[in-house]
């Protein structure tokens, strides 16, 4: 996998939470938020997630779909029963 991942962090009540985020996107890479006791551990759970990124690529949760995505699949089955 040839993307390059960083890592966000910051305190939530009495933990850390860190994330993996990919380029200018600030959301968290697969919809996964690591949790930790420290910034420290948070961001080292980040880091192990990233690593199995690297592996596995197929663990990240791809984006549902657009309504318009939806309607044109529809229409593509439709054309292909006739």
């Amino acid at each position: 996998m040839d993307t390059d991942y960083g890592i966000h962090s910051e305190p939530r009540s009495a933990h850390w939470v860190a994330w993996a985020v990919s380029g200018d996107d600030s959301r968290p890479a697969g919809a996964v938020i690591l949790v930790g006791q420290t910034q420290e551990e948070a961001e080292a759970n980040a880091a192990r997630w990233i690593e199995r990124l690297a592996e596995e690529p197929g663990l990240l949760r791809l984006p549902p779909p657009s309504p318009d995505a939806d309607a044109s699949d529809a229409d593509n089955a439709e054309a292909g029963a006739g």
